[in-house]
């Protein structure tokens, strides 16, 4: 085993708290499991306690019960990782999805999907990179959409709130460049997770949350001057 191995698992993972947004359901909910098996201690933040009540119970898992799209909720979840150990990771997978024409949205359907990527993204970026420049380390983990990139119907406030939610992404390692604070963002296409009302348009090119997660999870430890600013990633098409 190499010395750099060694360290990501033997002292990484223990050394850290880890915050993961939308941790109740679909790739979050994974991501909150593979982090705690991992040794990492990990809070999920989601507004529904009844999905976080259901999530496994170990040692490293905590909940915390509250709106990304409420300031104050954000800076006290971030306090709360800090005092359990330094926080390093911040991962905004938390998503709403209102389809269907615009013609018939209103202003309640526009804050529950923009708000809660941008609004969610300035809060834990405000609260959290302040730690991290204290330690000069960190990483600010996005989980974007390909939707960002290729329109699909019915889907208007959706498409804006991804293609926001990548220009926040790269303002911000702007504001961050020259330090080890990291900001990255992910843009898969279709998850196999009930997200979608109705099912998936393509359930076969579907990605497996299982694998996404295992990938997230390969770019938060620290490796030399490796930094993943954007990645699109692709599920391919299965016959079986």
């Amino acid at each position: 085993m190499n010395r750099w191995k060694m360290k990501v698992d033997n002292e990484f993972w223990n050394n850290y708290s880890f915050l993961v947004a939308g941790g109740s359901s679909g790739l979050g909910k994974e991501l909150v499991k593979q982090i705690a098996e991992r040794g990492g201690t990990v809070v999920a933040l989601a507004r529904s306690e009844e999905k976080l009540e259901a999530l496994v119970k170990g040692p490293n898992t905590h909940i915390y019960p509250g709106d990304i799209r409420d300031e104050s909720t954000v800076k006290k979840v971030i306090e709360y990782c800090e005092a359990l150990k330094p926080l390093y990771c911040v991962i905004h997978s938390a998503s709403n999805l209102h389809l269907g024409p615009i013609t018939a949205k209103e202003e309640k359907h526009y804050r529950e999907t923009v708000d809660t990527q941008l609004l969610g993204a300035l809060w834990l970026s405000k609260f959290s990179v302040p730690l991290f420049r204290k330690r000069n380390e960190g990483i600010l983990l996005f989980i974007g959409s390909s939707l960002a990139h290729e329109a699909g119907p019915d889907s208007s406030l959706y498409i804006t709130s991804k293609h926001g939610l990548i220009g926040f992404t790269r303002a911000l390692e702007q504001d961050l460049f020259g330090t080890n604070i990291r900001v990255s963002v992910v843009c898969s296409s279709d998850l196999n997770t009930d997200f979608i009302p109705g099912g998936l348009p393509h359930p076969f090119s579907a990605i497996d949350p299982v694998d996404l997660a295992k990938f997230l999870i390969s770019i938060i430890p620290p490796r030399s001057n490796l930094w993943i600013k954007h990645i699109d990633i692709q599920g391919l098409h299965r016959l079986d």
